[in-house]
């Protein structure tokens, strides 16, 4: 299956708080989704409705698209989202308003509520409790992700280790980095990184690929090999046999066949003959079920997104609760 990620649409174009908000809330849900489904994220903005969505996703051979419209204001965050097939007619949508803490959560949340809204509820991921990070923060979060700007991320993962938000967008930063040129300074940022958090399993794997880039297999063996300890260890929430080579790589637009509308592809490379040949890369366990809310108690665990499903009598016209 393929499906089509909009860029999310801020409802105060002028803002650059919100704009930040919706292009990193478009990269953090079209890569929660590609851990699932083949993902064709789209350049240009497209009209928030069902045929306009639908449109993009026929354009791109995609069975459906997503589109948002995010507000921001009043220390909330809302979002409206709309799914839509290639015919134009509306699978899903969903609004809700959450506080602006809780942003970071909203990525996983739209992705498992459009893999639910395509009945493909095996594929969800689950769902998380998360606490809320300050709602500054979560701005400046924003606006360093959708630069990117890899110093900034670092201090953000440097003075809030607790949370992933900013640790994941530095990661993701990263691989889309790889062999351009601010390769270099997203370098520097993991090899500081790893010096910050020498047990973080996700970490050394981004820098081993950085390092088998670079041709020092030494250098990757050693990284790879750490990361594998780790995991085997019990890192909290490690998920190194996807992280490595399931990376979301958005950065590289082509422009497809309707003039309106560039896509880059959201593909899993295979590996590289350097890590491929390193003993025991490939072989890591499986990554341990994420912390429930029972096992922390100060996280505030949001519910699914209740999407609403169009009915057969729908045609296209509105969506019915189901």
């Amino acid at each position: 299956m393929i499906v089509a990620v909009l860029p999310f649409l801020a409802a105060d174009q002028i803002d650059p708080d919100a704009d930040a908000l919706a292009r990193w809330l478009t990269a953090g849900t079209a890569a929660k989704l590609a851990d699932a489904v083949e993902v064709q994220q789209v350049v240009d903005p497209v009209g928030f409705s069902a045929e306009a969505i639908g449109g993009a996703a026929a354009a791109l051979g995609a069975q459906a698209a997503l589109g948002a419209r995010i507000k921001l204001g009043g220390g909330a965050v809302e979002v409206s989202a709309l799914l839509a097939n290639a015919s134009g007619v509306a699978r899903a949508e969903w609004s809700e308003s959450v506080p602006l803490g809780s942003a970071p959560q909203l990525a996983l949340l739209l992705a498992r509520g459009v893999l639910l809204g395509l009945s493909e509820d095996s594929l969800a991921p689950p769902e998380t409790a998360e606490a809320e990070m300050p709602a500054e923060a979560v701005l400046r979060l924003a606006r360093a992700a959708s630069l990117p700007d890899p110093n900034e991320l670092l201090a953000l993962v440097e003075e809030l280790p607790a949370f992933r938000a900013p640790r994941v967008a530095l990661l993701r930063a990263a691989v889309e980095a790889m062999g351009g040129e601010r390769m270099p300074e997203h370098l520097a940022a993991l090899e500081r990184l790893v010096e910050m958090r020498p047990d973080d399993a996700e970490a050394l794997l981004a820098l081993g690929d950085y390092r088998a880039v670079h041709f020092d297999e030494v250098g990757a063996r050693k990284l790879f090999l750490a990361a594998r300890t780790r995991c085997t260890g019990g890192s909290e929430r490690c998920s190194c046999q996807r992280s490595r080579r399931k990376a979301c790589r958005c950065s590289r637009a082509r422009r497809c066949s309707r003039p309106a509308i560039r896509s880059s592809t959201c593909a899993w490379p295979a590996p590289c003959a350097s890590t491929a040949a390193i003993p025991g890369a490939r072989s890591l366990p499986p990554p341990p079920p994420p912390i429930s809310a029972k096992a922390n108690p100060t996280s505030k665990k949001r519910s699914a997104p209740k999407w609403r499903r169009s009915s057969p009598n729908d045609h296209g016209a509105g969506v019915a609760s189901t």
